[in-house]
């Protein structure tokens, strides 16, 4: 059988990999995809039924999705004061990766360079290039803060956009204002796109969340998601906030790749929208315990040496790094997976190959289910 040279060459899916390191054992407990361990609204998914159930959700929907969600959402946006917030700047997509692929696929050409963060997100790497697209790496600090003159040095006139991460995945590490008003400095300067994925952009500790949309609507695309702060990673919907003039060109996109984003999805949303817009915060203070019962639990293998002081500022993530261990994260995952009952999601796919390292998602389980996870992995930690 005969595979496209360009896909042979991207990595496997690494969740799909974990998940099938996982598949016929029983009582696996998850810390590797990060969704969170609530669902939608109740009320809001009867009422989103019962409308299903009358006949809406059965046929093609606009392109850019319906128009009464996007409205919704523009003014959701503008209660955060994202620039440029009216429904026509507004696509909605099915979920927040689609979102990124689009953004790509409109603005760049075969070749274009596209700017990463290492520890990157693995699938905008694979999206970049699966259009035959150039990943550049820039290297972040021993914090995994961005710093602007090491991006500056990395531009060259094919890169085409930079992507943002605030709050991090993998790492949890947030951008802050004064190093986010230089990355905007930048991007006008060489006339280059900032996309700014904000899935976990509710979920933030000990720092606030800052957009580059709160400053620029000219050259910056936002991407955001109702599978984390909703709770409805299943039902696939995000949504992108873009400048005027790329709408039109997106859509080219949309209508190939999915024709419209599920109506029915749409529906759920609209009813989220319009009376549970603060859904995600009543859940705030549980997910933070758990990052806290984590990061407690990890604290012997850091006094032992085995891993560096676990830091967290925003997001669903923890990633560990390993001090001397000479095994590789892929290993040290299935280790965990067959000996322990946990499921991580090693370094290598976040561009992590020097060292090892494990993500760790504290999304997954409210509190009372992260103290018997963390106390298993406590163990697992020392004893490797």
């Amino acid at each position: 059988m005969i595979i496209s040279n360009t896909i042979n060459k991207i990595m496997d899916a690494p969740i799909q990999k974990i998940k099938s390191y996982c598949k016929n054992k029983k009582n696996i407990i998850s810390l590797a995809q990060g969704l969170p361990w609530f669902g939608p609204p109740p009320q809001a998914l009867r009422k989103a039924v019962e409308r299903i159930q009358k006949g809406e959700g059965h046929k093609y929907g606009p392109d850019e999705g319906n128009y009464k969600l996007r409205f919704l959402l523009s003014n959701f946006l503008k209660s955060l004061n994202i620039k440029g917030s009216l429904p026509e700047n507004i696509i909605i997509t099915p979920g927040a990766n689609q979102a990124a692929f689009l953004a790509l696929a409109t603005i760049s050409d075969k070749g274009d360079e596209i700017i990463l963060f290492r520890p990157y997100y693995f699938n905008h790497l694979m999206a970049v290039q699966i259009l035959g697209l150039k990943p550049v790496i820039v290297e972040t600090d021993d914090n995994y803060h961005i710093d602007p003159d090491v991006l500056r040095s990395k531009i060259s006139n094919k890169t085409k956009a930079i992507i943002l991460v605030s709050p991090s995945n993998p790492t949890g590490a947030m951008i802050d204002f004064s190093i986010l008003s230089e990355l905007l400095e930048i991007a006008y300067r060489y006339g280059i796109y900032i996309i700014s994925d904000e899935p976990y952009f509710h979920f933030v500790w000990e720092k606030k969340h800052f957009s580059p949309l709160t400053f620029d609507d000219t050259l910056t695309i936002g991407l955001w998601s109702f599978s984390k702060s909703y709770g409805m990673s299943g039902w696939r919907l995000g949504w992108m906030k873009v400048p005027n003039f790329l709408v039109q060109h997106i859509i080219k996109v949309a209508d190939t790749l999915h024709v419209c984003p599920p109506v029915p999805s749409q529906i759920l949303a609209e009813e989220v929208m319009l009376n549970f817009k603060d859904y995600p915060f009543q859940f705030l203070s549980d997910i933070k315990k758990s990052r806290d019962i984590l990061i407690q639990n990890l604290l012997p293998a850091v006094e032992r040496g085995v891993i560096d002081f676990p830091k967290n500022e925003g997001g669903f993530y923890i990633f560990i790094k390993f001090r001397k261990e000479k095994r590789s994260g892929w290993e040290i995952a299935k280790i965990l997976i067959d000996r322990y009952g946990l499921a991580t999601v090693p370094g290598e796919p976040f561009g992590m190959r020097e060292k090892a390292y494990l993500r760790l998602s504290f999304g997954n389980l409210p509190p009372h289910m992260m103290e018997k996870a963390s106390e298993i992995l406590k163990k697992s930690l020392l004893f490797l």
